[in-house]
């Protein structure tokens, strides 16, 4: 069979591009190294971050600022902006998938 798209990966980033994708009708194929339940995302001991409290301290500014000193100086400002701003909807989506 032929497949429009081939996602090599079973994890969190490669199933959700082959929604992405198959939600405009191509026809994709996921590979996995291994089982699909043993991605490295279902691995994962950091687990992933967004602001979705309603705190002071738990905003998208405060997760730059984070973010931004973690990555001591070698961040683009500018992606971390943009992961930071969008996180909390990504997450929600996440959840209900």
């Amino acid at each position: 069979m032929l497949y429009d798209v081939l996602v090599i990966g079973s994890g969190i980033a490669g199933l959700r591009s082959a929604l992405e994708a198959s939600r405009f009708g191509i026809s994709v194929a996921v590979m996995s190294k291994s089982n699909p339940l043993r991605s490295n995302s279902s691995m994962a001991a950091g687990g992933i971050n967004g602001a979705l409290a309603t705190m002071e301290s738990d905003t998208p500014a405060e997760h730059i600022t984070d973010t931004e000193k973690g990555g001591a100086g070698l961040c683009d400002p500018a992606a971390v902006r943009r992961l930071c701003d969008e996180a909390p909807a990504a997450l929600r989506e996440l959840d209900e998938l």
